[in-house]
């Protein structure tokens, strides 16, 4: 399996939801619901297409968590609310406002933004028009690691849930 592909505009990393991913996810997770795998089933439920994982979008957001706030960064706690699912061949991406540090935490609002893929002719064509999918309220944990905070951040870690 590729990676998936993934274009940069601006302050925000797009990442293409394609198939593989969602089937890779699939497997990974042992989430085999036909909203995610099976398009013909996915219609009886009133889908057009498949949907990806909300785990997989977790996951992606993880990644770019890391990405904006280095080694040792992590979600601590999350508030998620999304606006409309992910479809198979969609490309998403995450805006980061402005961290406010608290009580050695980080603040962090994210939006997600997804470009809707129209495949005509087997060609792709990108819209311009972004559509907010989801908006995220979260605490990060990002140790600054020394040798005098590695204890520290050791039982930091341990107090939050994975």
């Amino acid at each position: 399996m590729s990676v998936p592909a993934v274009i940069l505009e601006g302050e925000i990393s797009w990442t293409k939801i394609d198939r593989r991913l969602i089937t890779a996810f699939a497997r990974l997770s042992g989430d085999q619901n036909p909203i995610h795998t099976d398009k013909k089933r996915a219609q009886k439920f009133g889908l057009a297409t498949n949907i990806a994982h909300g785990g997989l979008i977790f996951a992606l957001l993880s990644a770019a968590v890391w990405k904006k706030h280095g080694d040792g960064a992590i979600i601590a706690r999350g508030d998620f609310k999304f606006c409309r699912p992910v479809k198979v061949n969609d490309y998403i991406g995450f805006y980061f406002e402005e961290p406010v540090e608290r009580f050695g935490l980080i603040e962090q609002k994210v939006t997600i933004f997804g470009h809707v893929i129209h495949d005509s002719l087997g060609i792709e064509i990108v819209a311009q028009n972004d559509a907010k999918l989801g908006e995220l309220k979260l605490l990060i944990q990002a140790p600054t690691v020394s040798a005098k905070d590695t204890d520290a951040i050791h039982v930091q870690s341990e107090l939050v849930p994975a």
